[in-house]
């Protein structure tokens, strides 16, 4: 039978000289049960995923908002980001930075894209294509608590185009916990 006590403030790392624990071997054990991503023990959480929209040819338009899926993982350290979901997850309270490229090659098709943290619409990224290679990026740098999430979405009756180039992509880091 095991028996522990917690106390986790942020940062949280396998070094961390907060977490009190009995029964447990190490830290890092502990911090696994609870599904806490572990760091290099630095004393630093290390966060950052970047992912492409992997649909090949035309997506879109739709009648209503389509969360998008960036399931070709280019990295995804600390596994916040889903790719089966497309939404990034805050394991922990911090400042994050998030950036979004989109692209559209068909003639009159316009891609458009929303970026939100939980309900609540943060940006948007829109460019009419006249049938060349138009893309369009934005960024942001929002503080979330535990638990929060961030997606992007497909606006209603927006398109995107995406081919083996990888011209959709979404990433995002953890600049610092507080």
């Amino acid at each position: 039978m095991f028996f522990f006590m917690i106390e986790v403030m942020p940062p949280v790392c396998c070094c961390s000289e907060k977490i009190a624990f009995k029964s447990l071997t190490t830290s890092k054990q502990f911090m696994t049960l609870l599904g806490i991503p572990l760091s290099a023990c630095s004393g630093e959480l290390k966060l950052a995923f970047s992912a492409a929209f992997s649909q090949n040819g035309a997506f879109g338009p739709f009648d209503t908002e389509v969360t998008l899926k960036f399931s070709e993982i280019f990295s995804n350290i600390g596994t916040a980001y889903n790719p089966s979901t497309g939404i990034f997850t805050a394991p922990v309270r911090g400042t994050y930075y998030f950036r979004l490229t989109v692209l559209e090659l068909r003639a009159n098709h316009t891609v458009g894209v929303y970026l939100y943290h939980n309900s609540d619409l943060i940006l948007g990224a829109f460019q009419h294509s006249d049938g060349l290679h138009e893309s369009t990026s934005n960024a942001a740098v929002l503080q979330l608590e535990q638990g929060d999430e961030v997606f992007m979405n497909l606006g209603t009756g927006f398109s995107l185009y995406n081919d083996g180039n990888n011209y959709c992509t979404f990433s995002g880091f953890l600049l610092f916990s507080m």
